[in-house]
């Protein structure tokens, strides 16, 4: 009895567990795309700055203009900062890589550990890039930030990158009743393998 006792409390935490992961959920984006705009390189010339909604963020990304860049495939990298100082940022949050991107990867995200930052304070999206591609960008329509470019934080204020954030969701969800029911056709089953052993 013991031992089975065992079993369901280790079937009832798998159950909570998986319920209760951090899902990864869009936080801020400008998903409007106009002409390429952003030259990409390895300095820090090309960003979005933008506030987060949620206190971590777990990801990034950009959207890759297509009319532009040479073709050949390289390795991006995008870097959260909590300071710009005009292209000289400090402070950095998080930073992911991403490989094999060219002008046709289209939406570029990266994803890693989630990071705790201040909700509602401006942070640094900075993308860099080891071949020539292109982000591509919107006209001012995302309200809490803007683009980063030639290493300024204001000239550039009327365009926004076409970019996003991501944040982990740490809502519990309550695991759904077809989980609850094979839980207790397992429970069920193990009763009965026990009667039939003792049985014997």
């Amino acid at each position: 009895m013991k031992q089975t006792f065992k079993v369901v409390l280790a079937c009832l935490a798998a159950v909570f567990q998986l319920s209760a992961m951090a899902a990864p959920i869009i936080d801020q984006q400008n998903p409007e795309s106009l002409a390429g705009f952003c030259f990409l390189n390895d300095q820090f010339h090309c960003g979005q700055s933008f506030r987060q909604d949620n206190s971590n963020i777990s990801g990034a990304g950009f959207f890759v203009d297509p009319g532009y860049g040479d073709g050949s495939n390289g390795t991006v990298t995008l870097s959260i900062y909590s300071n710009y100082n005009n292209g000289a940022p400090t402070g950095l949050v998080a930073t992911g890589t991403a490989a094999n991107i060219n002008r046709n990867s289209g939406w570029v995200d990266v994803f890693f550990t989630p990071a705790a930052l201040t909700a509602g304070d401006q942070y640094f999206l900075i993308i860099q890039a080891t071949n020539s591609v292109v982000a591509s960008y919107g006209r001012n329509n995302y309200g809490d930030g803007n683009t980063l470019y030639f290493d300024s934080e204001s000239a550039y204020s009327s365009f926004d990158l076409t970019f996003r954030t991501y944040a982990d969701n740490d809502v519990v969800h309550v695991p759904e009743p077809g989980s609850f029911a094979l839980l207790g056709l397992g429970i069920v089953g193990l009763g009965f393998a026990r009667r039939k052993k003792r049985a014997q």
